[in-house]
Parts: structure tokens; C-alpha cells; sequence
């Protein structure tokens, strides 16, 4: 499993391990092989760091495709983007380009009307003049449209530098003159005085500003405020248009707030434009929960949506974070929609929630109803509770409150080395094994003191509250747009889901109740979650309590084991105390009997009887010729007697020479005493 599936290296590691098996594992001697004397393993180690090497060359160029591909794919989405707001901007400006041409022809053809005569009524007032000509199309479009825009804005300014008579301007005011730019420039978006709004003693009826007329400064304004992809007439406009393009202020929207859109918009990578579409489909699959949060936090309130919505003109000097506002202030009743999106995208995970935590506490609550060996574990308690309380006022008690089995650890032995927590988990080891059964059949337990009654129907209600809101969103918002799927179909479904939810609410309740007249508790101060968590708290201390008392059981089990083995060497030491001693007495017993040995040589000699030396030295020569003639018995001496004894004493039984050793000193003085002469013996006796 561990070997790459590779076609070079995978022969080469087959052939490693059976080269290892064949020299190291299958030995039948048992013994390692010398390595030294064996062949090489004929195997290419090099092309491993070959390979290894290749691969990392080519994880790092994969990587560096990856990132080109992603660049690359949001250039593309960027260029779409742009290009979708090109052909809007065209077609606008084909629209405005027609409506303009037809306002000049119009005014023409009431010029060349005669003018009557003094005695009729003076004509109505002059229509106003015709809007500025509209902005050339950007030049990645095609030259169609460009041809087309420039031929309507030719006209419309042959239209307006006609000479005009008096009659067409108030108070004797003329036409300003139309100008011809070489490059796209930006526009100053002021709001046009109209003929109508002149007075007398305005001070635009005699303003001339044609004196300032000067082709240095038409050259400045054109190098200075051309747009981008403008083409300069001379190199310092190329120059200039090659500069760091400067990063537009907010107007309207509040910086932490335009910042916040800007990191947001970062992150997320699409277009403006397809994001409003994606909120207006209400496609949840493509618009994450956390982008819809984001949303919601940083968007701004109704009133700068709607200033930032009447700055379409300066749609291009805006930043990138009022320009998505701008986008997305078409959108109708935008937050409340983002709300039930988000509702809608975290509906199924609540509910999925809410009912598997429904769900394990009903589990809970039947499991401790339908338990017969918790039942005998209650029984058990409630048996040693009313013996060790006989005399007090909880005495003979009937039952008792279940939140007590936390508490048993509380109460200490005399010593206080036990709890009844450990003795009932003594007892029920020892005695009822089969008791601890009512672990595995509460196994829902665990999962129902995690589930909070109050919560689940607080979120219950939480979600009426947010189908209503979602009813009232689908009555307000008109689906004006073409592209607006905002519907109530996922109401339909959601609503069905909660009421199936809310209906296994009411089941926990009714369970609940159920439990709590069958343990006898109140269920309005003894919470469902309180419940739980003490049964867990039981289980729980009661497991550790097990595990403590078997922990005590094997330490006493060690120390009687030591106390055996202590007591055991002490036994063997005081019997080989006792052996020794033994051998001590018997070495005594031997020295005596040398002793009586040299008393019999020495009447056998006569020198205990104080004879003189001829006689003595007679009696000497005497004894000798008779021992001579007779058989002696030679004496052995004791260290040789001491060594054999004590050899037979650490055997446990004597040898055979050693009995007729002893018996053969025991038969010695009858036979000295009759060797000896007569007159001796008389006088010895």
C-alpha cells in the first residue's frame, strides 16, 4: 500500500523487499547474515532522487499553471464584466444619440417658419436648448457604434452652431460655441441653467467667456483630464496617461464601511453585476451563507443607497465599494431579501438539528422509563439509604429525589477512605453484575443532557417569526425584474418541515411528563436538561468509582502478596538458623568424643596412672607389641568427622560411612580396655 504506482520505481521496490526477505527473513538457521560476504543488491538507488527531484519540479510548475489559470480566469470574468457595461453604455448612448438628432431637426424646421406680423400675438417661448452631445462609446467597441454616435453628435452640433436670431436666446443672448476635442475626457457633471431661468439682471446675459479661448489651455485640459484609453494628440498626453492611476474617494459611504465592502469584494471575486443577479434569482448554491452575512453587515442603510443611486453619471469616478452599491441599489427591498436568503441557506441545517436533538431526548426519556435495571439500581440506593437513615426523619422513605444519585460520592465512610458512591460500585460489582447493564440501556442519555427544551422552542418560534417575514418580502417586493426567482416555494416546503418539527416537540413534552410523575419530580423547577445531566453525572462518577475500587483491589492484592513473600523469607531464615545450630551441637558432640579418646589413650599407655618412666616406657613398648599383634582401630581426626556430619546435616540424612564411623568410636574402648595388661586392668578398676 505504501509503494507508488509508479511504472520505474514500483519493479524497483518489489525487488528491495524480496532481496530482504530472501537474505534477512528467510534464514533457516536463525542466524544474520554477514553482509560483507553477500552480493550487492543490484538495484539503482540514484534514479529514486531522480524522480524525486522530477516531481517536485513538476508540482511546483502544476502550481504555477494553477495560479496562471486562476489569473487568467479572472481577467476573463473582469473583461466580461466590462465588456457587459460597454454594450449597456452603447446602447444607452444610441438612444440618447436618436433623441438628440430629432430635437435638432425640430428646432430647424420652427426656424424657417416665417414670422408673422407685429399686429399678431408675440410666439411662444423658444423651446430650451438641446443637451450636450453624449460621450463617445469606449474604443473596444466596435466602429459601427462609434460611427453612428459621432454622425448624431456631428448633426446636433451643426444644429446648435447655426446662426440663430435673437428671438431664440432671452435677453439678446447667443449660442455658446460647439468645441471639437482629439480625445475622450471627462465630464463636469453640473446641472444645465435653462432658457426659462434667466433674468434680466443675471449675470449670464453678459458673460463672455470667449475671451479666455486659448489653444495652450484646450492642450492642458486634454493632457490633464482625458479618461483612460484616451488617445493623447502629443506624447506628454502618452505620458501622463501611463501614470499610477489614482485611487477614487468615498463620497457618500462611511470609510470603515467602504473598506469593509472593499475586502469583502476581494474575497469573493465576481462581478458586480453577477452578484445582483444571483440575489435576484435567489440562488443559495452559488452565494455561500458567510457572503450573505458579510452582506448584511456591511451594506449601508436605505437613505445612502438611494444618494449613492442618483450618481449613476459618475458611475466611473466612483470606488469600487460605491460602485457595488450603486449596482446592487436596483435591487428592491435588498436587506430583507439577503435575510430570507440567509434563512433560507441555514434552514435545512436547524432543522436538521433541532429535530436529531429532539429526537435523542425523546430516545432519553423512554430509555429511563422502560430501564428495569435502573430500576433495581434506585431499588438499591433506596435500600441502603433507609437502613443507614433508620432513627432520623428520612427514615422508611417511600422514594426518593432522583437528583440524589449525583450526590452519593458526598457521603464518606467513618475513615473516610470510601464513599457510598464506592460502595454501592463495590456492591454492585461483587454482588449484582448484571445491574451495570442499565449503562448500555441509557445510552441516549449522554445526548439528551446536551438538548435544552427551552432552546429548541425558542428557535421554533424564532422560525415563525422568520416565515413571516418571508410572506411579507414576497407581498412587498413586485418581481418587477425578468430575473427576480423570489418565490414561496421553499415557504411551502420549510413551513411542512416545521410543523412535523413542532409536533415532535409536543411528543418530548408529553414524554417528559410522563418522566417526571414517573420519578416523582416536579417538571417545572426540575428542567429536562438538569435531569439528564445528573443521570450522566452518575454514570459517569459511578464508571470512575469502579475503576477506583478495582485500582484498591489490586493494590491490597500487592501488598498481601508482599506481606506473604516478607513472612515466607523470614521462615526460611529462622529454619536455616535453626540447621545451623543443629551442625554447631553436632561439631560438640564430636570434640567430646575425642576427648574420651585421648583419656583411653592415656590409661591405655599407663601415663594417667603416674607410673615411672622405665616402667611407663615399658608399658609403651608392650601396648605397641600388642596393638601390633592386634587390629587397632584408627581414630579419624575431627575435622574430617565435623566436614562428613555437617555434609550429612545439610543432606537431611546420614551416610552410610558415617554410621559405621560411629559406631566403630563407640566400640573402641572395649577394645583398648582388653588389650591392656592384667595387673593393670586390676588397678585401673
Amino acid at each position: 500500500m505504501l509503494i507508488r504506482d509508479d511504472s520505474t520505481a514500483k519493479p524497483l521496490y518489489y525487488s528491495l523487499i524480496e532481496e530482504c526477505i530472501a537474505q534477512i527473513v528467510l534464514r533457516k538457521n536463525g542466524v544474520d547474515p554477514d553482509f560483507q560476504y553477500t552480493r550487492r543488491f543490484d538495484i539503482d538507488f540514484e534514479i529514486f532522487g531522480e524522480l524525486t527531484q522530477q516531481a517536485k519540479i513538476l508540482h511546483s510548475k502544476l502550481e504555477k499553471a494553477v495560479e496562471a489559470t486562476k489569473d487568467s480566469e479572472a481577467k476573463v470574468k473582469n473583461l466580461e464584466y466590462k465588456i457587459k457595461q460597454h454594450e449597456s453604455e452603447i446602447a444607452r448612448l444610441k438612444g440618447q444619440g436618436r433623441e438628440d438628432a430629432a430635437s435638432g431637426l425640430r428646432r430647424t424646421h420652427s426656424n424657417s417658419i416665417p414670422i408673422r406680423s407685429s399686429l399678431q400675438p408675440p410666439p411662444p417661448p423658444p423651446p430650451p436648448p438641446p443637451p450636450p452631445p453624449p460621450p463617445p462609446p469606449p474604443p473596444s467597441q466596435h466602429a459601427d457604434n462609434a460611427s453612428s454616435l459621432s454622425t448624431s453628435s456631428s448633426l446636433s452640433a451643426s444644429n446648435t452652431s447655426l446662426p440663430a436670431d435673437g428671438n431664440q436666446l432671452p435677453h439678446g443672448m447667443r449660442p455658446k460655441k460647439q468645441y471639437k476635442v482629439t480625445v475622450h475626457t471627462k465630464r463636469l457633471n453640473w446641472r444645465k441653467v435653462l432658457p426659462g431661468e434667466v433674468h434680466s439682471s443675471s449675470l449670464w446675459v453678459n458673460i463672455k467667456d470667449e475671451s479666455f479661448e486659448d489653444a495652450e489651455l484646450f492642450q492642458k485640459l486634454e493632457t490633464t483630464f482625458c479618461t483612460s484609453g484616451g488617445t493623447a494628440v502629443k506624447e506628454a498626453a502618452d505620458a501622463d496617461s501611463r501614470q499610477t492611476k489614482k485611487i477614487a474617494e468615498l463620497r457618500i459611504l462611511d470609510n470603515k464601511i467602504g473598506r469593509n465592502l472593499s475586502i469583502m469584494l476581494g474575497s469573493i471575486k465576481v462581478p458586480y453585476v453577477e452578484i445582483r443577479r444571483r440575489v435576484l434569482k435567489c440562488e443559495p448554491q452559488t452565494l455561500t451563507a458567510d457572503t450573505l452575512e458579510q452582506l448584511l453587515r456591511n451594506l449601508p442603510d436605505e437613505e445612502h443607497m438611494k444618494e449613492i443611486a442618483k450618481l449613476g453619471d459618475e458611475y466611473d469616478e466612483l470606488d469600487e465599494a460605491e460602485k457595488f452599491v450603486f449596482v446592487m441599489s436596483s435591487v428592491q427591498r435588498l436587506s430583507q431579501r439577503l435575510e430570507s436568503m440567509l434563512f433560507q441557506m441555514k434552514f435545512p441545517e436547524m432543522i436538521d438539528t433541532i429535530t436529531e436533538n429532539l429526537q435523542c431526548a425523546i430516545k432519553g426519556c423512554e430509555e429511563v422509563m422502560n430501564s428495569t435495571k435502573f430500576k433495581q439500581v434506585l431499588e438499591l440506593v433506596l435500600l441502603m439509604g433507609n437502613y443507614l437513615n433508620t432513627g432520623s426523619r428520612n427514615a422508611r422513605s417511600i422514594g426518593f429525589d432522583i437528583g440524589f444519585l449525583a450526590k452519593l460520592e458526598n457521603t464518606k465512610s467513618q475513615d473516610g477512605k470510601m464513599t457510598m458512591l464506592h460502595f454501592l460500585a463495590q456492591i454492585m460489582a461483587e454482588k449484582y453484575p448484571d445491574m451495570l447493564g442499565f449503562m448500555e440501556e441509557t445510552v441516549h442519555v449522554e445526548k439528551a443532557a446536551k438538548v435544552s427544551k427551552e432552546t429548541v422552542q425558542t428557535s421554533l418560534r424564532h422560525m415563525e417569526k422568520q416565515f413571516a417575514q418571508v410572506r411579507q418580502n414576497i407581498k412587498d417586493i413586485g418581481f418587477e425584474d425578468a430575473d427576480d426567482r423570489f418565490s414561496n416555494e421553499f415557504l411551502a416546503s420549510a413551513t411542512e418541515r416545521h410543523k412535523g418539527v413542532t409536533i415532535k416537540f409536543r411528543k418530548l413534552e408529553n414524554h417528559y411528563n410522563d418522566l417526571s410523575q414517573f420519578l416523582c419530580f416536579n417538571p417545572k423547577t426540575y428542567t429536562m436538561e438538569e435531569l439528564f445531566a445528573d443521570l450522566v453525572t452518575f454514570k459517569e462518577r459511578l464508571q470512575v468509582a469502579m475503576k477506583e475500587n478495582a485500582f484498591a483491589k489490586e493494590i491490597q492484592e500487592k501488598i498481601k502478596r508482599a506481606k506473604e513473600a516478607r513472612e515466607k523469607a523470614e521462615q526460611e531464615k529462622k529454619e536455616k538458623r535453626k540447621r545451623q545450630q543443629q551442625l554447631l551441637e553436632m561439631a560438640g558432640d564430636d570434640e567430646s568424643e575425642g576427648v574420651m579418646d585421648s583419656l583411653l589413650m592415656a590409661v591405655k599407655t599407663g601415663s594417667a596412672f603416674g607410673i615411672g618412666g622405665d616402667r611407663r616406657e615399658g608399658r609403651r613398648r608392650s601396648s605397641r607389641s600388642s596393638d601390633a599383634g592386634d587390629s587397632e582401630v584408627p581414630v579419624p581426626k575431627a575435622r574430617s568427622r565435623i566436614s562428613k556430619q555437617q555434609k550429612d546435616a545439610l543432606s537431611g540424612e546420614p551416610s552410610a560411612s558415617s554410621i559405621h564411623q560411629r559406631s566403630t568410636q563407640l566400640q573402641t574402648p572395649n577394645v583398648s580396655v582388653n588389650a591392656c595388661p592384667s595387673g593393670d586392668k586390676d588397678e585401673y578398676m
